[in-house]
């Protein structure tokens, strides 16, 4: 027989998938088109109140007195003039 006869059971073969691949399509379509709103939010739960930061700065024009460092974060907490472990180097030049 040629493929390109028709037969009852290609026919119903071709039914049947034709079927299925609807419902996926419309199936996927409706699932990306509804939203969902998830917030999260993660607290850090830890012992330790402070966190260490480690940098490398060079002002090559500013005397060492007047440098400081102030450190804030996200929740609004703001420190002032951070100095108590900050080492200062003199540069020459």
């Amino acid at each position: 027989r040629d493929l390109t006869e028709a037969t009852l059971a290609g026919g119903g073969l071709s039914l049947i998938s034709t079927i299925i691949m609807a419902y996926l399509f419309i199936s996927n379509i409706a699932q990306y088109l509804s939203t969902t709103h998830v917030t999260t939010i993660v607290l850090d739960r830890s012992d330790d109140k402070r966190l260490q930061i480690n940098f490398n700065v060079t002002l090559p024009h500013l005397a060492c007195r007047f440098a400081s460092v102030d450190v804030s974060d996200v929740m609004g907490t703001q420190i002032l003039n951070v100095s108590r472990s900050i080492q200062k180097a003199h540069i020459d030049g």
